[in-house]
């Protein structure tokens, strides 16, 4: 599940996993894998294609279950907000 700590996190190194790996810190590390950083762009990419209007309704519903599915409330906010920038 990702919460809003991974969100954080992700916000914090720009969503550049490569600068996340070289730069972290050792607790951090701990804290994500390739999977769910790809998750939150993968996210973040489809929500602001809604954003304008150019997806099926379909890709909207299935990006709605991922959401709610993959992410905890908090991150569901965190994510829709950084989606809107």
């Amino acid at each position: 599940m990702i919460t809003n700590d991974l969100i954080d996190l992700y916000k914090s190194y720009g969503g550049d996993i490569d600068g996340f790996t070289r730069n972290c810190k050792p607790h951090q590390i701990q804290m994500v894998n390739t999977g769910d950083w790809a998750m939150i762009e993968s996210v973040i990419q489809d929500l602001r294609l809604i954003n304008v209007g150019m997806v099926s309704a379909e890709l909207r519903e299935k990006v709605e279950r991922k959401l709610h599915e993959g992410f905890d409330q908090n991150a569901v906010a965190a994510v829709r907000l950084l989606a809107m920038k």
